[in-house]
């Protein structure tokens, strides 16, 4: 008889019935494979795992390279371009700037005395 025509047995573990784990119909569609086919499918997974495992392990070391590359890259401008300002001259401008902040963090605080109160009532 043929493998075409071979008769395939039902699976005595039908779909409806709830005591039957996953195991037991996973192992029954696997027994019902020839040996070829299955031995194929688990070379070509593995095949595929570790071509897919050496593809993120090129790209991820293209990344760092890249990374390193790129941060050289900006310290050597960093270090050519001239710095903006001198710290003596920012020192005065940054008096404007404390008053700016302290009038936003009394803002800040009254919305969150009223977030907190609006959540309790």
């Amino acid at each position: 008889m043929s493998a075409m025509h071979r008769r395939v047995q039902r699976c005595p573990c039908g779909p409806r019935d709830s005591e039957n784990t996953y195991k037991e119909v996973t192992m029954y569609a696997l027994a019902q494979l020839p040996a070829e086919q299955l031995s194929s499918q688990i070379s070509n997974g593995l095949i595929l795992l570790a071509l897919g495992m050496a593809i993120v392990f090129l790209f991820l070391t293209i990344l760092v390279f890249t990374t390193k590359g790129v941060s050289k890259v900006v310290r050597k401008f960093e270090k050519k371009a001239p710095a903006a300002q001198p710290a003596a001259q920012a020192a005065p401008a940054a008096a404007p700037a404390a008053a700016v902040k302290a009038s936003d963090d009394a803002e800040v605080a009254v919305a969150i005395a009223a977030a907190m109160a609006k959540s309790r009532s």
